[in-house]
């Protein structure tokens, strides 16, 4: 079995994934494309991916002739190697032209947590089709979507579920978690914004701590490093932890998070903390993009699951709106009617994503007598 995740956030499910597939048929041969992590798991990497993710038009263009290289090698091993499978986790920018090339040359392909079609463009779905032979889904709306298009698709729950930390009860400790993500791009996006936004929040609420977790040893050295310079030139950020480590831990114990888009926003409200979301747009070309091409009204995950602005978020080009972000933290910082409603909707986002496990789907379907 070959797994391919493209970024940090689909090394945690692969990294799932390959354990649950090792217990099903612990003959099983697994090999991918990742990061450190799922090297260290005991997949055999044939490329670092991971470590080259990158966000924005300009960027990716960059880093072609990188990934020109990545589907090179991947054809050679895949031949080399006759892989019986393709396991491809979201990623589609990439996934789907490795998909596409495992169908000429007749390797199954079970695509491992969709591609999020239906929020940048239904119409790439008659692709989808054609590069997969099933796939499985962890958002609850997405079975039917994928269905009507004619993939085999199983809907399996969130892996995130089956992850989840102890959770510390109300009231919390005075804790704001700081989550701006890890890879240099998210970081250049949201790392002193975020830092800002925390030194006017202390002014109000002096004894309150912020933490900064990373757990990827090159994202915690590029926080270090840019917080050190910022402190060299003047700015003070009080109360300030920077932590080496797994965030989830501290997301079930923190107040309230500040959180860019995406699983850590999921995984923040799974963890029943009242949250913030935010994702700072750069250049005249995501602007675009974001108005014409986003189809959906929501682009925090657990307003997604929901089907409604349950948490604040707030996606926007001018960098004004990190005010606004504040004004809702504060909302929701102590005992008020506004966190008293988030408490109620974490617990309907944990409803609506529980299921049986994608990980285990995905064994029962290819290993039916062996897995349980």
């Amino acid at each position: 079995v070959y797994i391919a995740c493209g970024e940090a956030s689909g090394e945690t499910h692969a990294i799932q994934l390959a354990r649950v597939l090792r217990e099903a048929n612990p003959d099983l041969r697994i090999s991918g494309m990742g990061g450190e992590a799922l090297a260290e798991a005991g997949v055999e990497l044939t490329d670092n991916v991971v470590d080259h993710a990158v966000m924005g038009v300009t960027a990716v263009l960059r880093q072609l002739p990188f990934y020109f290289g990545v589907v090179g090698r991947f054809l050679r091993f895949v031949e080399r190697e006759k892989v019986d499978l393709f396991i491809p986790i979201d990623n589609p920018g990439l996934n789907l032209v490795l998909a596409e090339a495992c169908q000429v040359r007749d390797i199954p392909v079970l695509y491992y947590i969709c591609p999020q079609y239906w929020a940048w463009g239904p119409w790439r779905m008659k692709r989808f089709r054609r590069a997969v032979d099933g796939a499985i889904c962890i958002l609850p709306f997405e079975q039917e979507l994928f269905l009507d298009a004619g993939v085999p698709t199983g809907s399996a729950g969130h892996p995130l579920m089956e992850s989840l930390p102890e959770l510390s009860p109300e009231p919390r400790e005075e804790t704001l978690l700081l989550l701006p993500g890890s890879r240099r791009a998210e970081l250049d996006r949201h790392l002193l914004p975020m830092l800002d936004l925390w030194v006017r929040f202390h002014d109000r609420h002096p004894e309150a701590r912020a933490i900064l977790p990373q757990s990827r040893s090159k994202g915690l050295a590029l926080v270090r490093e840019r917080v050190e310079t910022w402190t060299r030139q003047g700015r003070v950020f009080p109360g300030l932890e920077i932590v080496d480590g797994d965030p989830l831990p501290l997301t079930g114990t923190s107040r309230a998070s500040l959180v860019k888009s995406g699983t850590s926003s999921l995984q923040t409200a799974l963890c029943k903390t009242p949250l913030v979301v935010v994702f700072q747009i750069q250049g005249a070309i995501e602007h675009w993009m974001a108005r014409s091409q986003i189809i959906v009204p929501w682009i925090a995950a657990p307003n997604l699951v929901l089907g409604r602005k349950a948490f604040p978020e707030f996606t926007r080009r001018d960098p004004a709106f990190w005010t606004e972000a504040l004004e809702r933290l504060e909302a929701i910082w102590d005992p008020s009617p506004p966190r008293t409603r988030q408490l109620s909707d974490r617990d309907a986002v944990r409803v609506r994503l529980t299921g049986p496990a994608p990980a285990r789907l995905a064994a029962t379907w290819l290993f039916p007598d062996r897995s349980s």
